[in-house]
């Protein structure tokens, strides 16, 4: 238009449309996105013949308004992930690289199959990044070692989530829970031992008979008038004999 410079009104003149950008000096949005080519050439700045500037399947207009992610950047916060998947396919936040906070990047938790927007995706009081950075725990099932106690409740009792017996006793770890015992230190069947108790009177003397208390006198029965004859010199036994054999002429 030869009397209107800016044949458009979009603020930029005809002669810079038509020269140095180039976009359509008669039409205001060239690419039709919602965004004036004045707006895309001086303010964002997108390309104001492209309608979707950096390609991601998000138009400049939606990225600017909406969202807000970068028209000019396909994957805003960096992650791995298109801002177009974020929000269309998961969804998780476009401007934020780790959507739940649970240390761990949208797009790693794509790979290891976690929830991007649930930092505890299993549920057991354990977050997603410290299954996987510390514990080697699965961050998809609340119980790795299926004991029957959460891989949570196991550090709360200083279980190992990664064995379902711990002390190796034979009885898991669940199990000794239940049962009141403690996970952690084995425990075997107690048994008891009963000796028949054995008294002095009963002990064998070396015949193979019960001892019997000894009768008084060392063993042999203490006749009156022995001591005193002993004490005299007396052969007491030598004149019995010779009574006897007087008796018997």
């Amino acid at each position: 238009n030869a009397t209107n410079p800016d044949s458009d009104d979009d603020g930029l003149g005809d002669a810079r449309e038509v020269e140095a950008l180039p976009t359509d000096p008669v039409v205001a949005d060239t690419d039709g996105d919602g965004l004036s080519d004045l707006a895309e050439v001086e303010d964002l700045p997108t390309d104001p013949t492209v309608p979707d500037t950096d390609g991601d399947g998000l138009g400049d207009e939606r990225e600017v308004g909406e969202l807000p992610t970068s028209p000019v950047n396909a994957d805003t916060d960096g992650d791995g992930l298109s801002d177009f998947d974020e929000v269309e396919e998961l969804p998780a936040d476009p401007t934020e690289a780790d959507t739940d906070g649970d240390g761990l990047t949208d797009a790693e938790e794509l790979d290891i199959e976690t929830d991007p927007t649930d930092a505890d995706t299993d549920g057991d009081t354990l977050s997603d990044a410290e299954e996987i950075e510390e514990l080697s725990t699965d961050p998809t099932t609340n119980d790795t070692d299926g004991d029957g106690l959460s891989d949570g409740r196991e550090l709360e009792l200083e279980t190992d989530p990664l064995d379902t017996d711990t002390d190796d006793d034979g009885s898991t770890d669940g199990v000794e829970v239940r049962d009141g015992t403690d996970p952690t230190v084995e425990t075997t069947p107690e048994t008891t031992e009963t000796t028949p108790e054995t008294t002095s009177r009963d002990a064998p003397d070396g015949l193979g008979r019960p001892d019997r208390k000894p009768r008084r006198g060392h063993g042999y029965r203490d006749y009156p008038g022995n001591d005193r004859e002993r004490r005299e010199g007396r052969d007491v036994r030598g004149d019995r004999e010779r009574r006897l054999r007087r008796r018997g002429q």
